[in-house]
């Protein structure tokens, strides 16, 4: 039997409004080395975005690759395979492919030549030496190096494109596994917006919208895995199957922004026995820090705020919205005083406030007068772009135009998902881990 631990989307080096989420990446990685070994993990697939930022910062790699290290010499793992993402860079992702490959690490950043694709495919062998599984190691990918356009057409037409380039692909290397494989279970990677026929594109589902050829529209059908066993899918944050087909999202382990603050995280662990698979387990992951929203008027927060408790190990993070019925100049400083007077080291810490403005105390609506300028995080790229597109123009922009527009949006790493309106109530429960 082998045993796989699908996990994506770490996104090292994230802050939640500038607060880090270091701590809970380091016991994550910590949970995943001890996982490894209490389950006997044959190998661990992450499939894309490791880092937050192309160019991450030195701790988040010194947390990377002291993992790595750690891995190799404590766990049980036979190979662990890391493919690139969109927020991350395919050079530096593959330039330490040599030296990683001493610790039984495959690296793919850049998608190798036609020629060259054998590279990808990753074998896993069993105690007795045979091959069960193999891993094709495939990286996110960009229009340009599937050489698909997204500027002319209709919609229909580069959405068939984006399918016929996917499809081709894993045609291939699904080919390239059964020559060298005959009897080995499949295992594709990807990172990509995968959508099955009637499902919904949800808030929060990632950071950037990819290989989609309307924001919100969708993606690639799972039909693109055909011949394949498992396809360990990222970029999603959420966690799920992808239909009733063989693509899976274990979604983000460490919540990247306030709303996958709302839902349990997961990783998923895959068996495969006799060349096929035998099982996919949702495994929770424990809640290091709790994100709390706290909603309502000035003394409704401050009384959330004095019965405030938590069981996780790190201090909460603080979401505030404050509703008020007139406009007031007053900020955060009140509840910020207010903690630091209520709570001991480590405190809690306020990471995010807004005010809005509703019509009375009773309803809670909000009003129709304009609160001013929004926030830059209510505010997309998109948005900007309309905007600056009608006072200059006095229309809107043609569809190829915004077409233009958002395959540029491909590679921005610092879009952010839309804000959402905040519950009307903080909830204190403990989260439990799943074993």
């Amino acid at each position: 039997m082998i045993r796989i631990l699908h996990t994506s989307d770490w996104h090292l080096g994230v802050s939640l409004e500038q607060a880090p989420r270091q701590e809970e990446h380091r016991r994550f990685l910590d949970w995943v080395l001890q996982r490894c070994i209490s389950q006997a993990i044959d190998a661990l697939v992450v499939s894309g975005d490791l880092f937050h930022y192309m160019q991450p910062s030195a701790a988040a790699q010194k947390d990377f690759y002291g993992f790595l290290a750690q891995a190799a010499a404590t766990t049980p793992l036979k190979a662990i395979v890391l493919t690139a993402g969109n927020h991350d860079s395919p050079s530096r992702f593959d330039a330490p492919r040599e030296v990683l490959q001493a610790l039984d690490v495959r690296v793919i950043g850049v998608l190798p030549d036609d020629d060259e694709l054998d590279a990808c495919l990753v074998p896993i062998a069993n105690e007795d030496g045979i091959v069960e599984v193999v891993i094709a190691a495939v990286p996110y990918l960009s229009e340009a190096r599937l050489g698909v356009s997204t500027t002319q057409g209709s919609p229909k037409e580069i959405s068939a494109r984006y399918c016929a380039a996917f499809d081709d692909l894993y045609k291939n290397l699904a080919t390239r596994a059964r020559r060298d494989y005959p009897d080995a279970a499949l295992v594709a990677t990807g990172h990509m917006t995968c959508t099955a026929l009637d499902d919904q594109v949800q808030d929060g589902d990632f950071q950037t919208p990819i290989h989609q050829v309307v924001k919100g529209a969708g993606g690639l059908p799972p039909s693109i895995f055909g011949g394949w066993d498992y396809a360990a899918l990222g970029h999603v944050h959420r966690k799920h199957q992808v239909g009733e087909s063989v693509a899976w999202y274990p979604g983000s382990p460490v919540p990247t922004n306030v709303i996958e603050s709302r839902t349990p995280r997961f990783v998923l662990e895959v068996d495969f026995d006799a060349g096929a698979l035998q099982r996919v387990r949702q495994v929770r992951l424990p809640r290091w820090r709790e994100v709390y929203e706290l909603v309502g008027f000035e003394e409704e927060i401050l009384e959330l705020l004095k019965g405030l408790a938590w069981d996780s190990e790190l201090a909460p993070y603080l979401y505030v919205e404050r509703l008020v019925v007139t406009p007031t100049r007053a900020g955060v400083d009140r509840f910020v005083n207010f903690v630091t007077q209520q709570f001991s080291e480590p405190r809690p810490r306020i990471v995010g406030f807004k005010k809005r403005l509703v019509q009375d105390e009773a309803t809670r609506k909000a009003s129709d007068v304009d609160e001013g300028p929004r926030s830059l995080d209510d505010v997309s790229p998109e948005d900007v772009f309309l905007q600056m597109y009608r006072l200059k123009y006095d229309a809107e922009p043609p569809d190829e135009i915004l077409r233009a527009f958002r395959s540029l949006l491909v590679s921005d790493e610092d879009v952010d998902t839309p804000a959402e309106d905040l519950p009307l109530q903080v909830s204190t429960a403990p989260t439990e881990a799943g074993t």
